[in-house]
């Protein structure tokens, strides 16, 4: 059956997850996140997304981000450095997976909070939390909070918009990412921001300003973005960046626009490959040189690591619109969509893109251009199987922006299909 099938892409994370602290934790929790991007992809090309059934459903507005995500955790896992992958990081990974993968296909408001709930966890009260990393464990936190008490008091809608900026990162909650990308454990908080929970409950949702969250996204892509050309740490540099186009995510899903919501989709699975690629480059990088980089000198990296050089590159550059991948189409439509909508503000989106690429091309140069300053007597360049993870998301970033139609096609749909469908669903 396929709410059998739905289910299995769940639980299996989560018997991994516990599986992992008795075996290898990388062979296990590979296996746990390909097994269920197998039953989701089976699922989907069996034309199940058409139908609803018991708590979870796959449909147009879900079927990509429940495809993509597994497909990004499995990258993740099998690319990881040796010293990362301990019981504790593969369980709470698969954690997060299950969680993200139940609210995803949650029809119910219940089990889409027991889903949130579940892949915020690893991070208030799990294996990535510490002493003086709090601000992650408060917003989240609050999001779970203000979620629950929004299902219970419907006449308040504000409390809705509370979960989303807490969750998303939107100004004025968007400190908790840069201290759980700086101060904890990156890859994870990569795979948690990669599943844009935040921007999903506005999809699920009818009822909201739209005006106060388009302006605060729009806003946070711009402070972000500034911010980002004067920092000097690569982490807080990618965190800033990730937020930045996160937020146009968002902007383009409040535009209304057939156009801007089309665009968001699409720059959905460009934010969720890049920024999860540049933050794998990133930490690959830090195991072979230190994780004393910053943009004060130019590190030469790429001296012993072309190849982790130009994976990084193709990433960063797809995420601001290079031609010839997703980004360039997904930034074209967002733009189009915002103008549509906020004729305004909407400057601010261009503004944030422009400014993240000088981000980007700043990074790359003071990390892998120059003289290596400290010489090394192995070769440092990339494992072959970090090599085929990082290829993967590139050649995908590549292959959907050549040919680009068929998942127009599939994300333009989302928006008729939330306006004639999704009534009997959304959050009150």
């Amino acid at each position: 059956m396929p709410d059998s099938i739905v289910w299995l892409s769940i639980l299996i994370p989560l018997l991994g997850a516990s599986a992992s602290r008795l075996a290898a934790p990388r062979t296990v929790a590979v296996a746990a996140s390909a097994l269920s991007a197998l039953c989701i992809i089976a699922c989907v090309a069996g034309g199940s997304q058409q139908n609803e059934f018991g708590l979870l459903s796959v449909s147009p507005v879900n079927q990509s981000a429940l495809v993509l995500f597994p497909l990004l955790c499995t990258a993740v896992l099998f690319a990881a450095p040796k010293r990362d992958m301990t019981p504790a990081m593969a369980g709470g990974s698969l954690t997060i997976l299950a969680g993200t993968l139940l609210a995803y296909a949650s029809v119910t408001q219940p089990v889409l909070l027991a889903g949130w709930i579940l892949s915020a966890l690893p991070f208030i009260a799990g294996p990535f939390t510490s002493e003086g990393n709090w601000r992650p464990r408060a917003a989240l936190g609050l999001s779970c909070i203000a979620l629950a008490a929004a299902m219970q008091l419907p006449e308040f809608p504000y409390l809705i918009v509370a979960a989303i900026v807490l969750r998303k990162g939107i100004f004025p909650a968007h400190a908790w990412f840069d201290e759980s990308v700086e101060r904890g454990p990156l890859l994870p908080s990569a795979l948690l921001f990669a599943g844009h929970l935040g921007a999903f409950l506005r999809l699920r949702t009818n009822e909201l300003d739209d005006v106060l969250l388009s302006n605060l996204a729009l806003l946070t892509a711009a402070y972000t973005a500034i911010r980002a050309v004067g920092e000097t740490r690569p982490r807080r540099v990618l965190a800033l960046i990730s937020l930045s186009q996160a937020a146009c995510l968002l902007a383009g899903i409040e535009s209304g626009t057939v156009i801007g919501n089309t665009g968001a989709m699409l720059h959905w699975i460009v934010v969720s490959l890049s920024t999860t690629g540049l933050f794998l480059a990133l930490r690959l990088a830090e195991v072979r040189f230190g994780e004393s980089l910053d943009t004060r000198s130019f590190h030469g990296l790429a001296e012993h690591a072309p190849r982790l050089a130009v994976l990084f590159a193709v990433c960063g550059l797809a995420l601001v619109g290079l031609p010839g991948t997703l980004g360039f189409i997904s930034e074209d439509l967002l733009i189009h969509g915002t103008l549509d909508s906020h004729s305004h503000l909407s400057v601010l989106l261009p503004v944030a893109t422009a400014l993240n690429a000088v981000s980007i091309v700043r990074l790359f140069a003071h990390l892998f251009l120059g003289r290596l300053q400290r010489e090394r007597s192995v070769a440092m360049d990339l494992l072959p199987r970090e090599r085929l993870a990082l290829a993967c998301l590139a050649v995908a970033l590549f292959v959907t922006g050549i040919w680009p139609n068929p998942i127009v096609d599939v994300q333009g749909r989302t928006f008729e299909f939330l306006k004639t469908a999704h009534t009997a669903k959304a959050l009150p």
